[in-house]
């Protein structure tokens, strides 16, 4: 009976201790967030671009999402819920996106990410700038200044007035002309003169568009230079070429000799009232130069020029009229534009008007 007992205490003993070695083989693996390296940019275009990375660890875990979040404004620190997510297919290590829709000559960030049971690993910052777009090799330029025409010259003793009632001696009427070259790119057309724009929205057809302009100086020498400018659908501000006009009074440039004593030169005064407005018809698009004239005018009044018994006025195409003192001059048109319009209004004719009322005495 003592032998028996013995017997099983051995082997109870032996099991036990087989038991332990089995524990000691385990090994216990802890699970990360992945590691991501963004790799360089490729083919970066006025609004495109390329872009890869490579997940250099997957944490010990399947990672199950992984792309790229891009923005306009640096993160400092990435995160899910910055800038625009751009994802990519899983299983593989490395991964790229190919982006489009971007603005020319503009600064992106953007960081790659990766994700798997543990959270999100994300790459270091980089950024790239979109150049801007080149017009040059493939004949698609938006729009172009074809034309700077000076019509003429003037001086006058007791000045031109401007908008904000500043007064100059000289002034040199001139003309742009821009031909719109792929109306179906651009959202607006026109041109730009030192910083201002002067345009009009949604052009329909490829054509030249002209538009009458004035500059004021105290100086005999009058310059100006205009840039093509173009609004692009996607955004984006086109500049164009550039042509500079200048002119001196005195070298026989369609001169109006200005104001003096002698009957047969020109005097200036304004009419007694003016009330300027604007009408669009068939369309809803305000000209921004059509605002600025109704205001100058309501402002300044219109001015009536005297060359010896007769009086006129000038549109703002430099078309002199003729008018009588004494008279209401009601409703007459300062200046119109007018062009086809789309198929969303059944291209209908679509013009804008500037119409005013005026009345003035002999001077």
């Amino acid at each position: 009976m003592k032998k028996f007992i013995g017997f099983i205490f051995v082997i109870g003993l032996i099991t036990l201790g087989s038991c332990s070695d089995e524990q000691d083989n385990i090994e216990v693996i802890e699970v990360i967030e992945p590691t991501v390296v963004s790799m360089e940019h490729q083919d970066l275009s006025s609004s495109s671009v390329t872009l890869s990375a490579n997940i250099a660890n997957d944490g010990g875990s399947a990672v199950n999402k992984c792309g790229f979040l891009l923005s306009e404004t640096n993160p400092g620190k990435p995160s899910t819920d910055w800038g625009t997510n751009y994802s990519c297919e899983n299983g593989a290590s490395e991964f790229n996106k190919k982006i489009e829709g971007l603005k020319e000559n503009t600064t992106y960030y953007y960081v790659a990410y990766a994700s798997n049971i543990k959270g999100y690993g994300f790459s270091s910052v980089s950024s790239f700038t979109t150049p801007k777009k080149d017009y040059s090799g493939d004949g698609k330029i938006p729009v172009k200044l074809t034309k700077l025409t000076l019509n003429s010259m003037e001086y006058s003793a007791d000045g031109f007035e401007n908008s904000d009632g500043a007064k100059y001696k000289y002034k040199m009427s001139f003309t742009v002309e821009v031909e719109v070259c792929d109306y179906e790119s651009i959202s607006r057309a026109g041109f730009m003169i030192g910083g201002a724009i002067w345009h009009w929205d949604n052009p329909s057809e490829n054509k030249i568009n002209s538009c009458s302009m004035i500059t004021l100086g105290d100086s005999p020498t009058l310059s100006v230079t205009v840039t093509a400018y173009a609004r692009m659908k996607d955004g984006s501000d086109y500049e164009g070429n550039v042509e500079t006009l200048s002119a001196t009074y005195g070298n026989n440039n369609n001169e109006n000799p200005g104001s003096g004593s002698n009957e047969n030169t020109i005097k200036t005064n304004r009419a007694e009232y003016t009330y300027a407005w604007t009408e669009y018809k068939n369309f809803d698009g305000v000209f921004s130069s059509y605002e600025t004239m109704k205001s100058h005018l309501n402002r300044y009044g219109l001015l009536i020029y005297k060359n010896g018994n007769s009086y006129y006025w000038e549109d703002f195409n430099n078309i002199k009229h003729t008018v009588y003192p004494n008279r209401d001059y009601k409703k007459v048109v300062y200046d119109y534009y007018s062009y086809m319009g789309n198929k969303y209004n059944g291209y209908k004719t679509q013009t804008a008007y500037l119409y005013m009322n005026f009345r003035f005495s002999p001077f």
